[in-house]
């Protein structure tokens, strides 16, 4: 396998969002891939792009919750943001599919860890499968 270019690698990501949309009538346009910017987890990075879906829109105001307060009867809503990567490294012939996951108790926002790697024989499940389930979570407001 050779390596990716940059668009091709933004095609991949592309092509895993529409079909998560489609498998449960989402609209496309609210899942757009992001340029990966290069931080230390990920220096030799050749390109890369992310999603990231999550069930809140502005982290400050979701941070500054406590989990522990109730609303009646009802269990306090657990907010989640999950991203989505796909990563060329310029030294590895393959792409790397990842998905990191980051709750408010987990402080900064880049306190996120790494919950799924294609390259770990650790992982279960399937990259789509989990996107499909967690758009799904945000769809159904769970």
């Amino acid at each position: 396998m050779t390596q990716l270019t940059d668009k091709q690698i933004k095609e991949v990501l592309q092509e895993y969002i529409n079909k998560s949309c489609n498998e449960i009538d989402v609209d496309v346009s609210k899942y757009k891939p992001k340029t990966m910017l290069r931080i230390k987890r990920y220096d030799s990075m050749k390109s890369g792009y992310y999603v990231q879906i999550q069930n809140f829109r502005n982290a400050h105001q979701v941070k500054s919750k406590k989990k522990t307060k109730t609303m009646g009867d009802k269990k306090p809503k657990s907010y989640f943001r999950y991203t989505f990567r796909c990563i060329q490294f310029t030294k590895r012939k393959d792409y790397l599919l990842e998905i990191s996951k980051w709750t408010p108790d987990m402080g900064v926002v880049d306190n996120d860890i790494v919950i799924f790697r294609s390259d770990s024989k650790k992982s279960d499940g399937l990259f789509l499968e989990r996107m499909v389930i967690t758009m799904n979570m945000v769809k159904l407001k769970l």
